[in-house]
């Protein structure tokens, strides 16, 4: 028999959620079209002793496909006792799908749909009415601090959007501003890194920004840090957290993928 977990009802998702995680999982896990590997899944215990602390748990992944969406979730559904805790995610508008709505519900995860960059320029491209960028930014991050009070788990993208390199001048300073609302309303955070990549040698990620279906995903599990270590590393600044953010996931994934590009600065101010 397996080791019984034990996590107070109040932060528990109903068993039928638990049970569809279940399946999802599977499906994702046994299908030729999602096919994958996690790596060193022997570092998720630290990142089930920091819920266990009573932080809520930060799954920061980087971002150069859109497969990355549904992949990352094996990460919470695959483990017996991850699978249990409420999941907050967002998504960029533009990628919403019809059935993305009712298959949410049906997973317990609350799905926060954001207006990037992306979704206003294809609106502008197809002739369609402009939405205002960032809409849904806030009801996002209310959630967001909703559920990690709750010692729950939120799956974070801090590139913003897909980026065919790790490093990009774009990149917004996502974990930054995660941590200073979680500071504002007393919020412990524990963050959990994982690297996505193709099995395969990438030789230029520009041409791999889709599905890619039918092709192996890797998934290394990294370190594991609270919010406070997190910010140690980065010298006591919040405006330093994303260089050290970028750091953790950079030793996760392809030299050629985490390759910083001579011209980068990626942040000139000391804030």
């Amino acid at each position: 028999m397996g080791k019984e977990i034990d996590i107070p009802l109040g932060e528990q998702i109903p068993t039928r959620e638990q049970r569809a995680r279940t399946v999802l999982d599977g499906l994702v896990t046994y299908t030729p079209f999602f096919r994958s590997e996690i790596v060193n899944p022997e570092r998720l215990e630290d990142a089930r002793t920091m819920l266990r602390q009573g932080l809520g748990l930060c799954i920061v992944a980087n971002h150069f496909s859109q497969r990355e969406a549904i992949q990352i979730y094996q990460i919470p559904f695959g483990d017996p006792e991850l699978r249990m805790r409420r999941v907050v995610a967002p998504l960029a508008k533009h990628q919403k799908l019809f059935f993305m709505d009712p298959l949410s519900h049906l997973l317990g995860v609350s799905v926060k749909y954001i207006v990037t960059a992306e979704t206003v320029r294809r609106a502008v491209e197809k002739g369609k009415s402009v939405p205002k960028q960032n809409e849904g930014a806030i009801e996002f991050m209310e959630d967001a601090l909703k559920i990690l009070s709750q010692k729950g788990i939120l799956i974070l993208f801090p590139q913003g959007t897909r980026r065919e390199t790790l490093y990009s001048p774009e990149n917004p300073r996502t974990v930054g501003t995660l941590m200073l609302h979680a500071k504002k309303n007393e919020i412990r955070l524990g963050f959990l890194f994982v690297g996505v990549d193709l099995a395969k040698e990438v030789e230029d990620y520009s041409k791999v920004r889709g599905f890619n279906l039918f092709n192996m995903y890797k998934l290394t599990i990294g370190n594991s840090l609270t919010g406070n270590e997190l910010l140690t590393q980065a010298g006591g600044k919040l405006g330093k957290v994303d260089e050290i953010v970028y750091k953790q996931l950079e030793c996760l994934v392809s030299p050629r993928y985490a390759k910083v590009p001579l011209d980068l600065n990626l942040y000139n101010d000391t804030g």
